[in-house]
């Protein structure tokens, strides 16, 4: 069997798009073109990803990447047998210059639209509203290649984490500021779905409640956190964190932070 669905390479149409090949490594590994997916061996995938993650890279990296347990002949071996055989298939997606293996140009790839959006957002010429869309387009794919555990993946995947993370922040501290409490939160809740501990993540869900005036909210989330902490921790929110809302406690008339027999502070009680 075909290693492709029939794709026709002399097809013509106005539409240049349709002739592009689609490739998502968000969530799962899915190449297409024209709406046709391609049924793609799994070693050809990964060499396919690695270009699409790092850009134009020599053999010799190439195949140390791809095949970190073997010799080098035999990674070398397996790197040309990989790229015959994905030639053969009709799969034109990967061009070689010279010792430079890279990724052909009329191939679209999901996470660099990702990508763009978020660097941009996070090295911009500073805060601004977003464009429309942006918070579903950081949102959306899941996770970098789910269930891949190369260790260039992995590394590339808590990259892209992390970048997501930053620009969901400034999003919400963004929209926040312009008044638009609803889309701030949702950007800010999108950040903890991404990492539940990260605090500044909590830290900006706590302060769109308090921007919008809803301070119970507010508490309620600093509690919510503080347990979540403690269970899976053992340790307190740092006082940047409890800073948003000690003006909202109440102890003996005075707000401040009560240590435990242990030494350690903790949050007074809350007003109402």
């Amino acid at each position: 069997m075909s290693d492709i669905y029939a794709f026709d390479e002399h097809r013509s149409t106005n539409d240049e798009g349709v002739n592009r090949f689609q490739l998502s490594l968000l969530g799962t590994w899915r190449l297409s073109r024209g709406g046709v997916q391609a049924r793609v061996p799994a070693n050809r995938q990964r060499l396919i990803a690695l270009l699409a993650l790092t850009g134009p890279q020599n053999r010799a990296f190439v195949a140390g990447e791809l095949w970190p347990d073997s010799s080098e002949a035999q990674a070398h071996g397996n790197l040309r047998s990989t790229l015959s055989r994905l030639q053969l298939s009709g799969l034109h997606v990967v061009e070689s210059v010279g010792d430079l293996l890279r990724l052909h140009p009329d191939v679209d790839v999901d996470i660099r639209e990702l990508t763009a959006c978020a660097q941009e957002l996070v090295h911009g010429p500073g805060p601004r509203p977003p464009a429309p869309g942006v918070v579903l387009r950081l949102q959306r794919g899941g996770d970098l290649l789910t269930g891949w555990y190369d260790d260039w993946v992995v590394a590339q995947r808590e990259r892209l984490r992390q970048l997501r993370m930053h620009a969901l922040e400034i999003v919400s501290a963004v929209l926040s500021e312009d008044g638009r409490y609803a889309e701030a939160l949702e950007a800010a809740l999108a950040t903890v779905d991404l990492e539940p501990l990260r605090e500044s993540a909590h830290r900006a869900v706590t302060q769109v409640h308090l921007a919008e005036g809803n301070h119970i909210e507010a508490v309620r989330q600093f509690q919510r956190y503080r347990n979540l902490l403690h269970h899976e921790l053992g340790i307190e929110p740092s006082e940047h964190m409890l800073d948003l809302i000690r003006p909202l406690m109440v102890d003996r008339g005075a707000p401040r932070r009560r240590p435990d027999r242990h030494g350690t502070a903790h949050a007074g009680r809350f007003a109402r």
